[in-house]
């Protein structure tokens, strides 16, 4: 009987805050209050708006209380990734880095990863219609010299699936929280609409339980 050992494992962990009492409305007009106090950064963007890092220390002791509900949603949800990724139960998830994107018309996010960070992710406040999906690159950055070749002519594979491709993308949705080793390449593809595209970004690290 054969069987497959699926190795080196990638889970991207994915959630929908939207029934979980998460305001976009109130986050869209965080972000744009935010926009205008802060000249913002370049970075991985392009033509897009990307803010510095918030002041955590500021927003998580609740100054503003439109974000302290997404905060708590984003350490609770990485807490339970990182159970099921066997993360030592004495160590917890914290935030490092907390940032926004304004991803204008014809913006798009270059491919990047975040150094010095355990997870990463992202969570979509307003995504109007073909303003980009995230797209992953496999981590081995050499498969496409072993497995994107023709064979007399031939393709390789005849059906792409998360095995055997060199990128693949997920849906940016309103309310979708994605979740992702930090060292996983990813880009985000070009904003097609109209409107602008709202999101948060994140990095974390790990530290020891508080006692409570």
């Amino acid at each position: 009987m054969k069987k497959y050992h699926d190795l080196f494992n990638c889970p991207i962990y994915v959630t929908n805050l939207i029934n979980e009492g998460i305001d976009n409305n109130s986050l869209k007009s965080f972000c744009d209050d935010y926009k205008e106090m802060d000249k913002g950064r370049l970075v991985s963007n392009r033509i897009g708006y990307q803010s510095n890092d918030l002041d955590l220390k500021t927003y998580v002791n609740n100054e503003d209380v439109r974000l302290q509900p997404i905060f708590d949603k984003i350490i609770s949800h990485c807490n339970h990734y990182a159970t099921d990724f066997g993360v030592n139960e004495d160590l917890e998830i914290a935030l490092t880095g907390f940032w926004i994107n304004i991803n204008f018309p014809n913006a798009v996010n270059m491919a990047h990863t975040h150094g010095f960070s355990f997870f990463s992710g992202v969570y979509y406040i307003d995504v109007p219609e073909n303003s980009g999906n995230i797209v992953f690159t496999h981590p081995n950055q050499h498969i496409q010299a072993y497995w994107n070749v023709r064979y007399d002519g031939l393709q390789t594979f005849t059906q792409e699936n998360s095995s055997n491709v060199e990128r693949w993308w997920l849906p940016s949705c309103d309310g979708n929280l994605y979740i992702f080793p930090s060292w996983l390449e990813h880009s985000v593809e070009i904003n097609s609409s109209k409107h602008n595209r709202y999101s948060f970004a994140f990095n974390t690290t790990l530290q020891k339980k508080s006692k409570k």
